[in-house]
């Protein structure tokens, strides 16, 4: 029996994200960094994600394009799983 789950069940995740599933009481969320993905591309960013047990959720243009915000600070301590909105925009090349 799943007792509590990660993200929530109402929470969106992109295809293929993660979910943490509690099956007993005494289980309790392992907490996780929210890493600075900032600068990062979209792959870069996903492979960041993956590798420190978070979900992003990808928001903005995508081509060609680094991220410049996220929607939790950098080392904030959340449940393994959260999904972190993290904001893309096009690189400009200014000559």
């Amino acid at each position: 029996k799943v007792t509590a789950q990660s993200p929530s069940a109402t929470a969106m995740i992109p295809s293929g994200g993660k979910i943490i599933l509690y099956t007993d009481k005494q289980s309790k969320a392992k907490q996780v960094t929210v890493p600075d993905f900032t600068g990062l591309t979209v792959s870069q960013a996903n492979y960041l994600a993956t590798n420190s047990g978070l979900n992003i959720y990808i928001n903005g243009n995508t081509s060609n394009s680094t991220a410049y915000s996220q929607s939790l600070e950098k080392g904030t301590k959340v449940d393994e799983g959260t999904v972190i909105t993290v904001s893309f925009r096009q690189i400009v090349n200014v000559e």
